[in-house]
């Protein structure tokens, strides 16, 4: 509902203010008593760990811990929310990732030198790529 006011500060010969309804949805951080433990869950969720490991982080329900990633959803613009999820997912697939190269080094790692010398292949390239990825070796900088 909209009512019609005259104002001394108003540009504009007239001016209309919302008298009603009260929004559904208060952005005050106070109508949630669970407010910061939810911030925390939220920078949790942030950095990857699923519901069931923030979960058990607090001693909380699973439902809980919905309600409080709920709550901070909520709150924050659609624009970064979605900034966020892209953030999230990047994170978990290169969680995922890492897991594989971590897997594929050591197989390569493990595999005897004389097995790659009978294939043909120079056991120098695992060892050099173990040494990038672990950061004992610097790229050349420009």
């Amino acid at each position: 509902m909209y009512h019609r006011t005259v104002g001394k500060n108003s540009t504009h010969a007239w001016a209309l203010t919302k008298t009603g309804p009260e929004p559904l949805l208060h952005r005050d951080r106070t109508d949630y008593p669970n407010h910061k433990r939810a911030q925390q869950c939220y920078s949790q969720w942030l950095a990857g760990y699923s519901e069931e490991e923030i979960s058990r982080f607090f001693g909380i329900g699973l439902e809980e811990v919905l309600q409080d990633l709920q709550h901070c959803h909520q709150l924050i613009p659609s624009r970064t929310l979605n900034s966020h999820w892209n953030d999230r997912n990047r994170l978990l697939l290169q969680r995922a990732e890492a897991a594989k190269y971590r897997k594929l080094l050591a197989d390569a790692l493990a595999t005897p030198v004389e097995d790659y010398l009978q294939a043909g292949v120079s056991p120098v390239g695992p060892l050099a790529e173990y040494r990038q990825a672990t950061g004992m070796v610097s790229k050349p900088e420009h």
